[in-house]
């Protein structure tokens, strides 16, 4: 019957390292509960942000290339 918006949070391990995380919760709709319930959730986005990085970094290879392809093709052949 309620819940938050989930949001990112970036968590710091004893070893100094970082752990990017996915928090969320809910309250459980129990009617006739004397106690309201929450369920909630922490998600390590870790590979997530890996892959997006990864993705990011292709799209500027590819953009190099395709500009680089088109400034190629509009010279004049010698």
């Amino acid at each position: 019957s309620g819940q938050c918006n989930a949001y990112e949070k970036e968590y710091w391990r004893k070893d100094g390292s970082r752990v990017p995380i996915l928090i969320g919760c809910a309250l459980l709709d129990q009617p006739f509960a004397e106690q309201e319930r929450i369920v909630a959730f922490f998600t390590d986005l870790t590979a997530i942000k890996q892959i997006q990085r990864e993705l990011v970094r292709s799209n500027e290879e590819l953009q190099r290339f395709v500009h680089t392809a088109s400034h190629d093709l509009q010279e004049p052949v010698r």
